[in-house]
């Protein structure tokens, strides 16, 4: 070997070991960035670009075994199965004011990740069945998130036959896909508080779902119930504060389970007679502040089980209306 090779030489072996000692050094990550108490590893105030999240990706190792993992104030330019990974132990997940893609990989084994937060995060990327491969995932929220898109792709949760509860509030939404929510057949809560529809719920929603539960907008400029919107399972539904005129006959025909429902705050002026007729089971009916001018007995006839009722705020409440009840023991007018 010549002089001349043998520095060449020397000079490869010396550039390898320097972008070797440059791989993502797990230990210095937690000591500069995360606490770990218990079961929770908390980390905060870093950055993975994508260079970073590559080497995480191909490396074989394991960041943390707690089974509670919360990220506050990061930029993650690629979440995915392959960084989930590395803390494969982990049940609940809480990304807080963070800035990420969310991404999905083929030919990875399932998750025991069981519940995830997004609070107050800005989402760049989110792709069809991001979350495909957390297959126990019963809880997904998103409070306060920023989406590249307000209009959510229809098969973002449709792999997660799991999944039990659904908060979607104050990010912006303005539309659901027709048929959103209609692959998980086990979903049993449903928040979507503060985001602004400008189109109504078609009645294909829920699909093949029968076990929903409780159903709540508030807040969603949400303008019409669409007939047989809700399945037969629900017992709770709150659209107050929205933009309701109308309760039509078919608003809530057939929900024979219903025990809660919230209309307060809409500007409804009428409903109609046969509105509350499959409702023998409801307990609790909040009407207040709306601008409904008459009444009749006939819209409550059916109510034999209602104990709590709220018009005030309403030129045509009167206590009689509410009289032949035999159950009723808050009536505010």
């Amino acid at each position: 070997m010549t002089y001349h090779t043998q520095k060449m030489f020397i000079a490869t072996i010396v550039v390898l070991l320097a972008t070797i000692s440059e791989g993502f050094q797990v230990q210095q990550f937690l000591s500069n960035y995360c606490v770990e108490d218990s079961s929770r590893l908390t980390c905060s105030d870093f950055e993975l670009n994508s260079n970073e999240i590559a080497e995480i990706q191909t490396e074989d190792f394991e960041i943390s075994n707690c089974s509670i993992i919360i990220f506050k104030k990061c930029k993650i330019s690629m979440f995915n199965e392959h960084f989930m990974n590395k803390f494969k132990s982990a049940r609940y997940v809480k990304f807080e004011s963070c800035e990420l893609d969310l991404a999905t990989v083929d030919n990875i084994n399932s998750f025991p990740l069981t519940s995830v937060i997004f609070q107050n995060c800005v989402i760049g990327e989110i792709m069809d069945f991001a979350f495909r491969n957390y297959k126990e995932l019963s809880s997904v929220t998103f409070i306060g998130v920023v989406f590249p898109n307000p209009i959510l792709s229809q098969h973002l949760f449709q792999k997660n036959e799991k999944l039990t509860k659904l908060v979607l509030v104050y990010s912006g939404l303005t539309e659901i896909h027709d048929d959103m929510f209609s692959e998980i057949v086990n979903l049993d809560y449903l928040l979507l508080n503060g985001n602004s529809f400008t189109c109504p719920f078609k009645n294909t929603l829920f699909g093949r779902n029968t076990k929903l539960r409780t159903f709540i907008a508030s807040d969603a400029e949400i303008k019409l119930i669409e007939p047989n919107l809700f399945p037969r399972s629900i017992q709770n539904i709150d659209l107050s504060l929205n933009q309701l005129e109308t309760v039509s006959e078919d608003s809530f025909k057939g929900l024979l389970a219903l025990k809660t429902l919230d209309i307060g705050g809409n500007n409804i002026e009428s409903i109609n007679e046969k509105a509350f007729n499959d409702q023998q089971n409801l307990q609790v009916l909040h009407l207040e502040y709306n601008e409904v001018e008459m009444f009749s007995k006939r819209q409550f006839q059916n109510l034999i089980s209602l104990q709590y009722v709220n018009v005030i705020g309403n030129i045509g409440a009167e206590e009689s209306l509410f009289e032949d009840l035999p159950n009723i023991k808050e009536l505010y007018i």
